[in-house]
Order: C-alpha cells, then structure tokens, then sequence
C-alpha cells in the first residue's frame, strides 16, 4: 500500500465518518450544499451508475468489498432511521441511476432543512394499495452513525459505527412503489425525490415524527420542483395517447379542426315562400 493510502486507510480507521462524509466527498456535498434543480422529467429518459464502492476505492485506495455490505432488515425491527426535527427537516431518497429496469434499486437516505433544499428535489404522489411489502429497495442513511457523537470515542465502536454508515439496509416496499421508483430513476444521472413511505418514519416508533411531517406536508409538495403523480404501470400502451390527447385539447385552434365534425353545409329551401324568410 503506498503512503498515501495507508494514510488515508488510517485516517478512516480514527474517524469512522470519513469514510463517506469527509468535507468534498459527494457525501458530504449532499448533506450541506444546495442541491441542483432536477432536469424536466419529460426530457428525462428511463434509469447505471459507476458504484459507491468504486466511488470509495478511489478515495481510500483499497477493496472494501468486505466491508461495504447489505444488511437484511430485521422483520421484528422498524428501519434504522437517523432522528429528524420534523416540524423543519425531511428525508431526501437519492435513487441511484441504473442502466435497465432489471437492476435492484438502490438509494441514500439522507435529511436536510426544507428551507435549504427548495426546489432542489422532486415529490412522488401515488397511491400506497393494500397488499404486502414483498419488493425491496436498498437504503444507506448517510446521517448514520452521528445520532450518538459519544460512540466515536469508543474504539471498538468505530467501525461498528462507519460499517452502519456505508452499509445498505434493505427496505422492504409495496409492488405499485416499487413500479414507480423503478420508472422514475435515470439512465444518466441520480435522482432526489421525497417519498412518504420512506422519508417518514411509519413505524409506531416515529408517531411523533410523523406527526410532525404530516402538518408540514403541503410545503414539502410545494418546496419541490416537481410533483411525479405514479398512476399504475400501463400494460395496454395507451398512456402516450391520452397524454397526447391532453395537449391537443390544450391547443384550441387545432382541437375543433381535429376532434369535431365538420360543420353541416347550409341549405336553401326549395319553395320560394320559405326561402325568403331564410335571407
């Protein structure tokens, strides 16, 4: 190893949280910088990214692949969220881009101000239905390991602690979220959405939490760039035309030519006696 990935290996092993969220790293970035308005959806194409393991290698200069792991969530334990002040913070998904549907999703979770982050993420609207959470979308919270800045002094607790902040845990979600995640990622680029399902804590451990985002729920809508509204997947292709319908009802002057019937050709009576009563 040379000096300077031994320093850096080094560097990590005395602050666990270096190893993602050291000042510049793209994680530290998200956690305290603006976040860019996303691109129009409409332009956008369906969701490969090179991997944060790659990302990490490069700034650590070693194989993480033991170390850099998925953890299987516990069915008797809610997700491990990071604590959140609901009446002024929110969780953001960062959905990471991927090069065809058949790639497991796969997301940060990290929480920022609202006041910071206006128009800097997208919001999904969609309906939650009723059957079980079979499908999984795989979450590293960036804001692990910090909710107790006393285990950092622990020895044997650093890598216990960067190991909960670089891991993946896998959130266990309904088919119709996980159809519109899968189609709202991009092929190109990451995306930033709010979610409710997963932003908010549902569990009886975040009543309070919940609470709290529910009354600011309007102004996370209205602070986001756009709403994504997921209708259900459409098996019978006819999405495009009705879309396509929309904005031709929206242009008026193409509408009456396009959708009415022609007008009827006047016609002029035979008799004369009623003919003049029709000038």
């Amino acid at each position: 190893m040379s000096g300077n990935n031994e320093t850096a290996a080094r560097w990590a092993m005395n602050d666990p949280m270096a190893v993602t969220n050291a000042k510049d790293t793209e994680e530290w970035k998200i956690l305290n910088r603006p976040l860019r308005e996303p691109t129009l959806r409409a332009r956008r194409a369906d969701a490969h990214r090179s991997s944060v393991k790659d990302h990490l290698r490069k700034i650590i200069g070693t194989n993480l692949g033991a170390v850099f792991t998925t953890v299987e969530q516990d069915p008797n334990h809610a997700f491990p969220y990071s604590p959140i002040d609901p009446h002024r913070e929110l969780r953001i998904l960062r959905l990471y881009q991927a090069g065809n549907a058949d790639e497991p999703l796969k997301a940060d979770i990290f929480k920022r101000n609202l006041r910071d982050v206006y128009g800097g993420y997208e919001a999904l609207s969609y309906c939650w239905g009723t059957g079980r959470a079979t499908h999984v979308v795989q979450i590293r919270d960036l804001n692990a390991g910090t909710q107790d800045s006393s285990l950092l002094n622990l020895r044997s607790n650093r890598w216990r602690t960067a190991l909960a902040t670089i891991a993946y845990t896998n959130f266990k979600i309904r088919e119709n979220l996980c159809q519109a995640l899968t189609n709202l990622r991009s092929k190109y680029h990451d995306v930033y959405i709010w979610v409710d399902a997963i932003c908010i804590d549902q569990s009886e451990n975040g009543k309070t939490e919940k609470e709290g985002q529910l009354a600011m729920m309007s102004t996370i809508y209205n602070s986001a760039s756009n709403v994504c509204i997921w209708l259900g997947q459409d098996h019978a292709n006819g999405a495009k035309s009705a879309f396509q319908l929309v904005q031709d009802i929206m242009n008026y002057r193409n509408f009456d030519s396009t959708y009415l019937p022609p007008p009827s050709p006047t016609l002029v009576p035979s008799d004369p006696k009623i003919a003049k009563f029709c000038d």
